[in-house]
């Protein structure tokens, strides 16, 4: 990936992170303005932090999330799962010509051998959505 290519993807995800977030502001924003209305009070600057905190968590948690889930499994985590995968649909497949089944050591290598997509992209706006949440929640909370 060339540094054009995963200056995009970090601006892609950090876009994704800030739609997340200011979708689930908005959504937690009318049931509280709803609720309020009902009681007759009005939303204070503390709440408004409080969900502008919830948002960036939630982006952050998503964003972090499937980051390290694609880490993990950069790292090898699911080759099992993958060659389980793999023997099942070679054993079940309806061709004419049956395919031998590779040894998992041989999945492995050549599983290994192929080049790895960095995550980098996806953690970066992750861990800065959520720092802006924890901040938000140490600020205005108390």
């Amino acid at each position: 990936m060339s540094k054009k290519a995963k200056l995009i993807a970090g601006i892609i995800s950090f876009v994704v992170g800030a739609i997340i977030a200011v979708g689930i502001f908005v959504w937690r924003y009318n049931y509280y303005a709803e609720a309020f209305a009902l009681l007759n009070l009005t939303l204070a600057k503390q709440d408004i932090y409080k969900l502008i905190s919830d948002g960036c968590f939630a982006s952050g948690a998503v964003l972090l999330s499937i980051s390290l889930l694609g880490t993990v499994s950069n790292l090898g985590a699911f080759n099992g799962i993958q060659y389980l995968g793999t023997v099942l649909r070679t054993k079940f497949s309806r061709s004419a010509t049956k395919r031998t089944v590779m040894s998992y050591y041989d999945f492995v290598q050549k599983k290994n051998a192929k080049a790895k997509l960095s995550f980098n992209f996806m953690f970066f706006p992750g861990a800065f959505y959520l720092g802006l949440a924890v901040l938000f929640t140490i600020l205005f909370s108390y």
